[in-house]
């Protein structure tokens, strides 16, 4: 997956429509050494061709692109997501356990919020909102 100057490459063992994923290998695009690897990953992650469970977007609005991973397959829609952030005084991807902890989230970069639609049972669901202050979530208040 190339991601703003960036190539990551999830590496693991496929089963079907899934990745074992063990380590993500970050490259800056045209190089070929590794920048970062974040090892130590077991996630079960879906990766069907059309839909790969690794994304690049910029999650705390910043202007910078960052990871996510998909950590397994769920029955229901509760999808719990790995998240790194990327910071520029280190030019690498660190681990965000905010984010990860509200899985699963959305990103709405207009009102610079980061939503989480949440089900618990077939009667009981939900949506938050959560705003970066100070390089902390904080819940916030959104319309519709």
């Amino acid at each position: 997956m190339a991601a703003a100057g960036f190539v990551v490459t999830a590496q693991g063992e496929r089963t079907g429509d899934v990745l074992q994923v063990q380590r993500l290998v970050v490259r800056r695009a045209g190089l070929s050494e590794p920048v970062q690897v974040i090892d130590g990953l077991q996630t079960e992650t879906p990766w069907p061709p059309d839909a790969p469970g690794l994304e690049a977007v910029d999650m705390n609005f910043d202007g910078h692109v960052d990871l996510r991973l998909i950590e397994f397959r769920t029955a229901g829609p509760n999808t719990p997501w790995r998240h790194w952030l990327y910071d520029p005084g280190s030019a690498r991807f660190v681990a965000s356990e905010a984010l990860d902890a509200l899985s699963p989230t959305r990103f709405d970069a207009e009102r610079r919020v980061v939503i989480v639609d949440w089900r618990d049972g077939a009667a009981r669901h939900g949506r938050d909102a959560y705003a970066w202050q100070d390089g902390a979530l904080q819940r916030a208040t959104i319309g519709p």
